[in-house]
């Protein structure tokens, strides 16, 4: 085990093998990340969280990932959590015109938390994921840090992560490519190997999330565009299709390209032209 892997942590010799719970998706990322882990030395068990109704695949390749590397698995439901703090929020946090991140809200609340919890159940002191980042320690505080690859880096999904988190936590894959993750899983002839990266929002499977919170009884606020001049452009659709910077899909003939600036308290979208500079030298 190298202090370039495991930089979270401060780990010893290896006349006891160390024990570490990873959270197993199912996913490449995950599973190569028991693969690293065990390679390094560590006794590794690992657990699948079960988030919502459509995380049920996700237990079941998880399963098979498990099988395959003969590690204990533990299955941990949270759909009750996940609920509270993430699905609620999310669509609370649309309909007022806000993007929310799903998964910055749910790895410190929902995620973390329960890795933690099944965790220190076990008597386990470390834990993993597949994420791509970093952990670095300095002065006795412990930072994310961005992963090797910055077109893979999810260090932002990471920023809320708690301390006496952050000191247990191992984060392998954030010091490779994608492709050297997916060679390794090749190479290993895992199931895995060939799973396609996972969706944006893993409650939300089809990606559709105005139909996913409209679905749930609620409604978005309505309002008005408002032109670059103070103009009134006629009315929206509802906030919840609409997030700042976004140009495609306002189906308004202006003559020149307009994109999201704002979303009002009120509702209203203020709608500058996107030639406009916003930021003088």
């Amino acid at each position: 085990m190298t202090d370039e892997i495991c930089c979270g942590s401060s780990f010893g010799t290896f006349e006891e093998q160390d024990k570490v719970l990873v959270a197993l998706s199912g996913g490449v990322d995950s599973s190569v990340c028991i693969q690293i882990l065990r390679d390094q030395g560590f006794d590794v068990q690992a657990v699948v969280i079960r988030f919502s109704p459509a995380h049920d695949a996700a237990v079941r390749a998880a399963q098979t990932v498990a099988r395959q590397l003969g590690v204990p698995l533990i299955e941990e439901d949270c759909t009750e959590e996940f609920e509270q703090q993430v699905v609620e929020p999310f669509c609370a946090q649309y309909c007022a015109g806000r993007t929310p991140s799903p998964c910055v809200l749910c790895n410190p609340r929902v995620k973390f938390a329960a890795l933690a919890r099944v965790a220190d159940r076990l008597g386990i002191r470390y834990i993993a994921t597949g994420h791509y980042a970093r952990v670095t320690e300095e002065n006795g505080l412990y930072y994310v840090r961005a992963a090797v690859s910055p077109e893979r880096d999810q260090s932002y999904m990471l920023y809320g992560l708690p301390q006496n988190i952050l000191a247990r936590l191992c984060l392998p894959v954030g010091e490779f490519e994608k492709s050297d993750i997916r060679e390794m899983a090749a190479s290993a002839q895992l199931a895995s190997a060939d799973a396609p990266d996972s969706q944006e929002i893993c409650f939300i499977p089809d990606g559709d999330y105005v139909a996913y919170i409209a679905a749930r009884g609620l409604v978005p606020l309505q309002g008005r565009f408002i032109g670059p001049d103070g103009e009134d452009l006629g009315p929206h659709k509802g906030v919840w299709h609409y997030t700042v910077g976004q140009r495609k899909g306002l189906n308004i003939a202006y003559g020149t390209p307009l994109f999201v600036r704002r979303i009002r308290p009120n509702g209203d979208v203020s709608l500058p032209a996107a030639v406009m500079n916003f930021f003088p030298a």
